[in-house]
Parts: structure tokens; C-alpha cells; sequence
């Protein structure tokens, strides 16, 4: 999230301090061109590979999956376009006033998550969409930005004297062709938002599952245990090779029924999606023989459908 702010910032102010030194169009033209163009291509980015559960997650606060955004942005700038050409039709001139500095500014404003801003009920998620896929938004969303790039560079309006307003004022045609873009950036940081948090949720969903399952292991409790289990589940001790579960618990039943464990913490893993169960069990007093205690590690790793696939027990010697 740091470095796509940074990268927004970066374009709003290269934008800010070329545009005052803009003389021709043209220049005008290729700022606003670049804008659209990497807006494309960061959101693009941000989706690709995203499973269904991703693009489908609601915030815990409410709000909008990252269908619903892809759908927003698709509907948005058609509508978007048709106001600027509005404008341009018109042809209502103001050569006297001279808004370029503001770019950058501007820029900034529609990306500013901080900064709400009521959607009004056309350019909302509708039942319509609701079955359409990322691909479906993401092909109507590259063809809309072609309209938009090819009419930005067809037009021979004087954009920098054409002005209407968006949500914090007032703005030039060039500056509406940089909201377009903007307007995808703040959604894309919205879709980079929803992501963080569903991948978070997923991984407390799983840490949920482990402790549950851990739990079940220390009383014995086989039945639930294995319920937390997907069908080809494997057990590794140590450098020993993996067994199939249900047959190791089978097995290791009479000895785990003798040790005494506590757990010490259970973490998620920095690098996947494993959770990590810290623990110790301690083997009672036998035969004159003193208790020992062993610290050990389970790695457990998952499924996409939050099922255990594999346990691997690694004792801290």
C-alpha cells in the first residue's frame, strides 16, 4: 500500500510541475495519456491472479467487493467521457482563466481515500452485473479507456479553456481526462485495501481452525480432530517422511494419551499461508526414569477450502 501511494504522489507531482510550463496541447495531451495509461496497468496488476473468493470479499465494515469496484469503474468513465464531450460541444471558452497549476492538486484529491465521497445510485453495484466476471469489467473497462485515450488524442478542442466542475470544484478538460484516470488509481487503492484485509481474515479463519484442531489433538479427541482434516492429509515428524494422518494418530493414540502439552503461541507464517502452533509436551516420570520436556513447532498448512493437508511436527532439540 506504501509504494502505490508513492507512486500516485509521484505522478501528481510530475504532473503539477510540467503543466506549468505546458504551452502547447499536445504536452497537455500526453500528461493526461500517461495518467490514463498507468492507471490501467496498476489495476490490472492489482487483480490478476485474485481467487473468487477475493474478488467476491465484503469488507467486515461494509462496503464494496472488488467485483463491485471493477464494476464502478466500468460504468464510471463511459459517462465520464460523455461529459467532457458535452463540454467540448459546447464549446463555451474562457481563455482569461488558467486552472493548469492545480493538476497535481487535483490528482491528489480524487485519490485521497480519506476523502469520501457519495456514489450516486447509477454508478453503484446492480443485480444486472452481478453475474459478470472479472474479465467481463476488465475487457469493458480496457475498451471504455481506448474510447477515452483515442478521443483525448483525436479532439482539437482547447481543453486548458473548458472548464466544469467535479466533487472539490472546478476543472479544466485536461484536468477531467486526469480525473478519469485518478478516479481508477482511488479505486484501485480500494481494491488494494479490500485484498489486505480478506487475506487477513483468511489467515485468522485459519489460525481459528488450527487452535481448534491442536485443541482436539490434546484431549484425544480423534473424531474432531480429523473433521478438521482434508482427506489426504499427512503427518512429518521431524526429518522422518510424512505418514497418511488419520493412520498416525491411530498409531501415536496410546502415546499421545500419556503426554501433557501446553501451548506457548500460534502465529501466523511471514512468507505463506502455514500457521505456526509453538508448543511443548512433556513425557511423565516412568520407571525411575525423570519427566522430559520437548519444545517443538507445527507447521500447518492448508487448503483452499481451510482444510488441513499438512502437518509437520519439527521438536526443538
Amino acid at each position: 500500500m506504501k509504494n502505490f501511494i508513492m507512486l500516485v504522489m509521484a505522478v501528481a507531482l510530475s504532473v503539477a510541475g510540467i503543466s506549468q510550463k505546458a504551452n502547447t496541447p499536445e504536452f497537455d495531451k500526453k500528461l493526461a495519456a500517461d495518467l490514463l495509461t498507468r492507471s490501467l496497468v496498476e489495476l490490472e496488476t492489482t487483480v490478476k491472479g485474485l481467487s473468487m473468493e477475493e474478488l467476491t470479499y465484503i469488507p467486515e465494515d461494509g462496503g464494496w467487493s472488488v467485483l463491485n469496484c471493477l464494476e464502478h469503474i466500468a460504468v464510471t468513465e463511459p459517462v465520464l467521457l460523455g461529459q467532457i464531450q458535452g463540454v467540448i460541444e459546447q464549446n463555451v471558452l474562457n481563455p482569461k482563466k488558467d486552472l493548469s497549476a492545480e493538476d497535481g492538486l487535483i490528482i491528489t484529491y480524487v485519490t485521497d481515500r480519506t476523502k469520501k465521497v457519495v456514489t450516486p445510485e447509477p454508478f453503484r453495484p446492480s443485480e444486472k452485473n452481478q453475474n459478470k466476471t472479472k474479465e467481463e469489467f476488465l475487457e469493458e473497462i480496457r475498451k471504455n479507456r481506448k474510447a477515452v485515450l483515442d478521443f483525448l488524442q483525436s479532439t482539437d478542442a482547447d481543453l486548458r479553456h473548458l472548464f466544469a466542475p467535479y466533487p472539490y470544484g472546478e476543472a479544466d478538460m485536461v484536468q477531467q481526462f486526469l480525473i478519469i484516470g485518478a478516479h481508477s488509481f482511488r479505486h484501485t487503492m480500494q481494491i488494494t485495501e479490500i485484498i489486505e484485509e480478506s487475506r487477513g481474515t483468511e489467515l485468522e479463519s485459519k489460525k481459528i481452525v488450527a487452535k481448534k484442531y491442536f485443541k482436539a489433538f490434546h484431549r484425544g479427541d480423534l473424531e474432531e480432530v480429523y473433521s478438521y482434516l482434508s482427506e489426504d492429509c499427512v503427518v512429518q515428524y521431524g526429518t522422518e517422511e510424512p505418514k497418511e494422518a488419520k493412520l498416525f494418530f491411530v498409531d501415536s493414540a496410546p502415546l499421545i494419551a500419556t503426554l501433557a502439552f501446553e501451548t506457548h503461541g500460534v502465529y501466523s507464517s511471514e512468507n505463506t499461508d502455514n500457521v505456526l502452533i509453538e508448543f511443548s509436551f512433556t513425557v511423565p516420570e516412568r520407571n525411575g526414569s525423570p519427566a522430559v520436556t520437548t519444545e517443538a513447532v507445527d507447521i500447518i498448512q492448508f487448503d483452499e477450502n481451510n482444510k488441513i493437508v499438512k502437518i509437520k511436527v519439527v521438536p526443538n532439540s
